[in-house]
C-alpha cells in the first residue's frame, strides 16, 4: 500500500483549492481511472503500488484505451467528467498526477513519461519532450 488516502486529497485540497472533499475524490478517481487505460503491465501495477488501495484498484482495473489521448485531449475528457472548466481541469490533472509522480519513484516516472505521448510531461508538471 502506497501513500494514505486522506494524504492524497489533502495535497489535492492545497494544490487546486478544491476544498470539498467529494469533489476531490471525485476528480482523483477520474484523473487515475483515465491514467490507467493508458498503462499496462508492471507499469500499471507499479502506478497502483505507490497508491491508497481504493485508488489503486481504479488504476489496476482500468480498461485499455483504444488509442492514448494527447494531454489536451486528457485534459478535456476530465473536464467532460468532473463538469471543471479546461483550465480547472488541467489545475486538477496536473495535481493529482503530479502528486502520483511525487509518491512513485523517479525510475517508475521516467518509464511512465517515455510511455505517454510527450505532452504528458506538462500534466505531471515536467517540461514537455521534444
Amino acid at each position: 500500500m502506497g501513500v494514505p488516502r486522506d494524504d492524497v486529497l489533502d495535497r489535492v485540497a492545497e494544490r487546486s483549492g478544491i476544498l470539498e472533499e467529494r469533489r476531490r475524490e471525485h476528480l482523483v478517481r477520474v484523473v487515475l481511472g483515465l491514467l490507467g487505460e493508458h498503462l499496462v503491465g508492471a507499469d500499471r501495477l507499479d502506478l497502483a503500488g505507490c497508491l491508497p488501495e481504493e485508488y489503486a484498484a481504479i488504476v489496476r482495473d482500468a480498461s485499455a484505451a483504444d488509442r492514448p489521448l494527447a494531454g489536451d485531449r486528457f485534459a478535456t475528457a476530465v473536464a467532460a467528467w468532473t463538469d471543471a472548466t479546461d483550465d480547472g481541469a488541467l489545475r486538477g490533472v496536473s495535481t493529482v498526477l503530479g502528486g502520483a509522480a511525487e509518491h512513485g519513484s523517479e525510475e517508475l516516472t521516467r518509464r511512465l513519461m517515455l510511455r505517454l505521448p510527450a505532452d504528458h510531461g506538462i500534466l505531471f508538471g515536467f517540461p514537455q519532450r521534444t
